[in-house]
């Protein structure tokens, strides 16, 4: 994203950059940090909730209301229709 390589098509680079200053030096100097902190950190993949989920709980909670009534379609793989249902006895002792 900040390198001297050919610029490709399918990367929004000035978008990406944009979004951690307005000032492309700067930009570039936040977006590694960014990666580097990223690299060290916990990976995200362990917040997934339902197989496909990621996000803060207003927005699970937004989810599980949107497919709430989608438990039945055979069509949605089991974990990801019932999201809604407790996934441990610690979750279902807190209600």
């Amino acid at each position: 994203m900040i390198g001297d390589s050919q610029d490709l098509t399918y990367f929004t680079k000035d978008w990406l950059l944009l979004q951690f200053s307005d000032k492309r030096t700067e930009s570039e100097t936040r977006y590694q940090e960014f990666v580097r902190k990223g690299i060290k950190g916990e990976s995200p993949w362990k917040k997934v909730k339902g197989q496909l989920y990621l996000g803060e709980e207003n927005f699970i909670d937004k989810i599980k209301e949107l497919i709430k009534s989608q438990e039945t379609l055979q069509e949605i793989p089991r974990m990801q229709r019932y999201i809604t249902k407790p996934s441990s006895l610690e979750e279902i002792f807190k209600q």
